[in-house]
């Protein structure tokens, strides 16, 4: 399987243990419609995990698609797609499927989903079956998920909404409904009446609108569960606003999200060191639309660098940075190496249509402040509209010129690159209303600006072609069951399944489908009149937005005027204290750095995984036996089996540790590894990865390792491309030795090896390398068969 299977090992760091499905009698499976790799880093799939976790009664599992390279594997042993991560189990043995939507593409995956797990696509079929579960679909792209909306279509209902009081009810009378064997039809017909945001997608549309609320303040992550992956450990999300100031005519989730709230700086930090104990952070990550929009921002950085070895800031306005210029010198005492904007039109025309309130002057300015602070990248977003006509074009070459005189002037080296989207036009929006281009237009104006980008000497990414904005646009804006049937044939007849980007074989057969089933490409891509859109499917929910605003805004910005005002004019409140304090502190935390090396024992559990994550959840238990520990944890450095730190470890037993830590955390953790209650807090949060035993002194270590096989053991392979030479003997008790010899002894590789049989003991040299042993000195079938070779090693 990919990565040996890790993606669905289960067990992480904060999950429920699977004995949990005996005491909790609701079971829900929430399947994610891309692979674990791809949501690892999600703040949304903890908070969601997260949030149901506490839901009395309500057991959580979670599925994911699963890779390529692994569809073959779960077809040949009739595996299905919908399977428990942490249980195992198929979709039987739960009551709910809850499908968790973050881009449209994904839909095109339910029906696969459903298919390989023996669920019907139909809902009537589904609701007559008292052994399949209710399907119901939510996330960030609920809303814009009405190509799946039919007289029987593939989910039996549609959640819109973040507020997690609202998602815990609906799992609530779900589950109360369900144990008192009510029927499917009774579930949903409940939750239709008394779940904000919750709709059954059917035609004929009802006239009941669906409301959708909106929590007053954010949901903060506090013990999200730690992914087996390299960027996700350590790591943690700090959402510090929800919504965003801006009215960008574009922004779906912006607008979905309104109005724009803020999490006071008080609160955030005890929330982040709530996420830093229960999930053993060294990095945390500003959460946020604009994080250079937040009133408190100086304040609340300020008071998170005693707390974190690093701070992640990502996007960013362009007009809050011309007005504030020591932001940039801030996030350069911070190490913040690459800068990310959105500049969206090419043209000051454009900006206009987007609404975007943003001014060559300003832009200008901006990025004047930041070649002066010399990032090492710069990334700023374009949008390509179809609406680009020549003016445009000139106007976004004189541009270029402009931003190159600026970055040479300044004898900057910073490397630019231009990201380029073709917009999707998506309900409630101002731009719902509005025309969408075909591909072809998109194809043309992209190339346009990509050689316009390149010709100035910067580097040109487009980050969606244009024929999955094509499949995209389409998809948002499905106001029939139509569309839905011309996708279930283009699905069949090319077995498509959606993983980054779309084939062309699957546009060919999808567009044409279309056209088979009497839709007109040209006629999906319009804009609805006003009147029109509120018989679309989208309409019946009450997103908390007038209409008729939407509709005016739209009005101006097709006329390229703009509504707000530049938000260059709201003020952040000032430092706190001069840059250089921070830049003091920061390298003050540096230079306290302090190495501490601790003796664990890892189990088979902890067996395939980055070393990093077990240091992780030994950090992790530290402070949540003595939280004493949480202002001085900083991050893991390394292991004694693991050289290079982004592979995982397959062995067991011994190992040594090390973390860095900062003030006086190594004379708390001495006097308190005196105390057999504190080693034994540590162990039972440690387990199941391993147990602690005590901090290492420094002094050198020896190992004897044992290795069972389910292989012949044959090292010549092995010794001879190494240079290793010795003698070869055999006792009475049967036991091969091999002497090495002198010069063998001196590369430091390895100092004693025996077997008897398929068992082997070495004593390994500082140059040994695990991974290469088992993979050269074993006689197997299958070239990844090594991973099934145990090897424990013991501290002699």
């Amino acid at each position: 399987m990919t990565n040996f299977g890790t993606w669905l090992r289960g067990g992480e760091i904060n999950t429920l243990p699977s004995s949990e499905y005996q005491t909790r009698p609701f079971r829900v499976l929430f399947a994610r419609l891309s692979t674990y790799n791809d949501v690892a880093t999600s703040f949304t799939h903890q908070l969601l995990y997260q949030t149901v976790c506490r839901t009395k009664n309500v057991f959580p599992d979670i599925a994911y698609l699963p890779p390529e390279n692994d569809r073959k594997l779960f077809k040949r042993s009739h595996i299905p797609w919908l399977l428990g991560t942490q249980t195992k189990f198929g979709p039987e043995k739960f009551n709910v499927i809850a499908f968790s939507n973050s881009i449209v593409q994904e839909i095109i995956n339910i029906p696969h989903f459903l298919r390989e797990s023996g669920i019907p696509l139909r809902r009537s079929e589904r609701l007559s079956d008292p052994k399949t579960p209710l399907v119901l679909l939510g996330g960030n792209n609920a809303a814009y998920t009405s190509a799946l909306w039919g007289p029987d279509p593939v989910v039996d209902g549609i959640f819109i909404g973040h507020d997690t009081s609202i998602i815990e009810k609906l799992f609530l009378t779900a589950g109360e409904d369900i144990l008192k064997g009510k029927t499917k039809e009774e579930v949903l017909m409940e939750l239709e009446e008394n779940v904000p945001g919750f709709h059954q997608p059917l035609f004929p549309l009802s006239q009941k609108k669906a409301c959708v609320v909106k929590s007053s303040l954010p949901d903060l992550l506090e013990n999200g569960m730690v992914m087996y992956h390299e960027n996700a450990v350590g790591t943690g999300y700090l959402r510090i606003s929800e919504g965003c100031r801006a009215s960008c005519s574009f922004c779906a989730e912006n607008w979905a999200r309104k109005p724009y709230r803020e999490v006071s700086a008080e609160t955030l930090v005890r929330n982040a060191k709530e996420m830093k104990v229960s999930m053993g952070l060294k990095n945390i990550e500003i959460f946020s639309f604009n994080f250079n929009l937040y009133t408190d921002l100086y304040k609340l950085i300020g008071e998170l660098i005693p707390l974190f070895k690093s701070i992640g800031l990502k996007s960013q306005r362009f007009d809050m940075l011309s007005q504030d210029p020591l932001m940039l010198e801030y996030q350069h005492a911070l190490g913040k190496t690459t800068i990310s904007a959105g500049l969206e039109g090419i043209s000051e025309r454009l900006r206009k249509y987007l609404n975007k309130n943003l001014d060559e002057p300003v832009i200008l300015k901006s990025l004047d402040l930041i070649f002066r602070s010399k990032p090492r990248e710069l990334k700023i977003f374009l949008l390509s509209t179809g609406l680009e006509e020549k003016n445009d074009l000139d106007e976004f070459g004189r541009f270029l010129h402009a931003v190159k005189v600026l970055r040479d002037r300044c004898g900057s080296n910073t490397r630019t690159i231009f990201s380029i989207t073709p917009l999707v036009r998506f309900p409630w929006t101002p731009l719902e209303f509005s025309d969408a281009p075909d591909a072809q237009t998109h194809k043309k104006i992209i190339g346009l600006i990509c050689a316009l980008t390149q010709a100035s000497g910067f580097e040109a990414r487009v980050s969606m072609e244009a024929d999955e904005y094509l499949i995209s646009q389409i998809l948002v804006r499905a106001s029939e069951p139509r569309l839905m049937q011309a996708l279930l044939s283009a699905i069949d007849q090319t077995s498509f399944v959606y993983y980054r980007s779309v084939t062309d074989k699957f546009v060919s057969s999808f567009t044409e489908n279309l056209k088979k089933c009497g839709l007109n490409i040209p006629d999906l891509l319009k804009g609805p009149a006003f009147e029109e859109g509120m018989t679309k499917p989208w309409s019946l929910f009450d997103m908390g937005i007038q209409r008729d605003i939407l509709r005016g805004i739209y009005e101006l910005n097709r006329e390229y005027s703009e509504a707000g005002a530049p938000l260059s004019r709201i003020k952040i409140a000032p430092l706190v204290q001069p840059v250089q304090k921070y830049r003091d502190l920061i390298q003050k935390n540096i230079k306290e750095e302090r190495p501490i090396a601790f003796r664990v024992r890892i189990s088979e559990h902890g067996r395939g995984l980055v070393r990093e994550y077990i240091g992780t959840a030994l950090a992790r238990a530290l402070m949540r036996t003595d939280k004493d520990l949480t202002p001085y944890f900083r991050s893991y450095i390394s292991a004694s089996w693991s050289a290079d730190a982004s592979k995982p470890v397959w062995m067991t037993g011994d190992d040594i540790i090390t973390l860095a830590w900062s003030g006086p955390a190594l004379s708390i953790i001495q006097e308190r590894c005196g105390d057999k209650g504190f080693i034994d807090g540590v162990n039972e949060e440690f387990a199941p990865w391993g147990n602690f035993v005590s901090l290492h002194d420094g002094s050198a270590v020896s190992y004897t390792c044992r290795i069972d096989s389910p292989f012949t053991f044959d090292g010549l392979a092995y010794f001879k491309a190494r240079g290793i030479k010795y003698t070869l003997t055999k006792g009475a008790d049967r036991i091969h030795r091999y002497l090495f010899t002198k010069e063998s002894l001196k590369k430091d590789i390895l100092l004693k090896c025996e077997s008897a049989g398929n068992s082997v003991s070495i004593v390994p040299g500082r140059k040994f390398i695990c991974d290469e042993f088992l993979k050269e000195a074993f006689m197997r079938q299958k070239k990844d068969d090594w991973v099934r070779i145990m090897i424990d090693a013991r501290q002699n």
